[in-house]
């Protein structure tokens, strides 16, 4: 997944005739390193459920192993519980319910539908930012905050140069063209990787702030055992997803406007700030 940047099964899975009956496990890393999740979860209990029953409909054996790996414990505790739960039990899981009863657990009988509410509305405030091309495979296709720390540092480097709509680079050695961000601008309504960037990040950056603030409301009603992991699995990584979001934003805007000084440093300023702001939540 590390080198295809996305967490679906590999062409070879997708190709693989069920008739064969093969014995098939399945490695699952939430948290990549190269234009993946980082500081804050991003692929969900339902899309790693999705994964691991396309590969299960491969062969009519059961699953015979599964890895997941997370190198930051704290930020997928979640997402590795749910796994386990899926392991536990895998025909009876259902990524649904299994959320309803870790917020039963952990927040309080009372708080379980809003904080599972809030956790589905968490993982899809992210930014999608191509279409899927699987069916039915929901979030296949997702801006991880790696993704976000790459594409300030190619928008960065591009102040010194002549403006490009499309200034986003692949990392070197990439196996596939464009697959480092795959963005379609025209699955966003947008003309370009700049245009594309902007509409999705102003998007996100609402949708993200939004559930912080109603995860703010919840937080003084949650089990008093549960709020260090409620603050920090899902309120804390949602303003840290606003702020990048719309620190991102602000650069984009700014790069667009290099030759308006003035304005440029203003989104600049705003673009620091919103990066300072994270360590403030």
């Amino acid at each position: 997944m590390a080198a295809r940047r996305d967490h679906f099964p590999n062409t070879d899975i997708q190709q693989l005739d069920k008739e064969k009956n093969i014995n098939l496990g399945y490695y699952f890393n939430y948290q990549f390193t190269s234009t993946g999740s980082h500081l804050a979860a991003g692929e969900g209990p339902w899309k790693m459920e999705r994964n691991f029953r396309y590969v299960a409909g491969k062969s009519s054996r059961p699953i015979a192993f599964s890895v997941v790996n997370a190198g930051n414990i704290r930020e997928y505790v979640l997402e590795l519980s749910a796994n386990a739960a899926m392991m536990w039990d895998f025909n009876s899981y259902h990524s649904d319910n299994f959320l309803k009863e870790f917020c039963a657990m952990y927040y309080g009988k009372n708080n379980s539908t809003k904080s599972a509410a809030l956790y589905k509305a968490y993982y899809n405030a992210y930014w999608q930012q191509r279409k899927p091309d699987l069916a039915g495979f929901d979030r296949q296709y997702i801006f991880q905050d790696l993704r976000y720390k790459k594409a300030m540092l190619d928008i960065c480097s591009g102040f010194d140069k002549p403006y490009t709509p499309n200034p986003l680079k692949d990392m070197g050695a990439e196996q596939q063209k464009g697959r480092t961000y795959r963005i379609v601008p025209s699955d966003n309504g947008a003309i370009s990787d700049i245009d594309a960037v902007i509409k999705g990040t102003t998007q996100s950056a609402n949708a993200f702030l939004k559930v912080a603030r109603q995860a703010d409301d919840l937080y003084p009603n949650v089990d008093n055992n549960g709020k260090p992991l409620f603050n920090d699995n899902l309120r804390q990584p949602s303003y840290y997803l606003y702020y990048l979001n719309k620190s991102l934003l602000s650069l984009c805007k700014a790069y667009q406007l290099k030759e308006d000084v003035v304005r440029r440093n203003k989104l600049l300023n705003q673009s620091i700030t919103d990066l300072k702001m994270q360590s403030n939540h």
